[in-house]
């Protein structure tokens, strides 16, 4: 029962408590981020494809895609690294760019098991909103573990206001 602990008491209705854990969960990402480029800036570049979407949300495009370049075109380059590559060129308007690197997403999917989340990423940085749902819908059917992140990770905030969105959101939610 909320308030009957003394230490319960402040928290708040539930809105507010989950307002207040999205915006530390948030700082850790910056603080992480920061960290990330720290590493970028000594050269070390075996960092993970959330904390490289990370520098890309905080404005650090040409960063993000200065390192990335060189990975694009290495053979076991990770497709998660891809796709924050593909994010970070329609975040600098290098639209052309973004659509290669889809199509090279695109023909892995076909052969090879990844997170459809990022590819999901892709579809909906380039505004392709029913291509993003639908491989949303596929990470759900594929049990993709990035999606338990959905609610909060703003690489999806277009699409919120979405019906199918909130479907996926809601099976999730079901299932725990």
């Amino acid at each position: 029962r909320r308030g009957s602990h003394p230490m319960l008491a402040d928290l708040g209705e539930p809105a507010v408590v989950r307002q207040r854990w999205q915006r530390r969960f948030l700082d850790l990402r910056v603080a992480a981020a920061a960290l990330v480029l720290a590493y970028l800036g000594s050269g070390i570049y075996a960092v993970s494809a959330d904390q490289q979407a990370v520098v890309v949300r905080l404005g650090r495009v040409q960063d993000a895609i200065a390192v990335l370049e060189p990975v694009r075109h290495q053979a076991n380059a990770r497709p998660g690294s891809l796709a924050v590559l593909a994010v970070a060129y329609v975040a600098a308007g290098r639209q052309a760019d973004a659509r290669a690197l889809l199509h090279v997403l695109e023909a892995r999917a076909k052969h090879e098991y990844y997170p459809r989340t990022w590819l999901a990423r892709v579809y909906e940085a380039l505004g392709e909103t029913d291509r993003a749902l639908t491989t949303l819908e596929i990470a759900y059917d594929e049990r993709d573990g990035w999606l338990t992140t959905a609610n909060v990770d703003p690489s999806f905030d277009s699409l919120r206001g979405e019906p199918r969105f909130r479907a996926i959101l809601a099976k999730i939610r079901s299932q725990k």
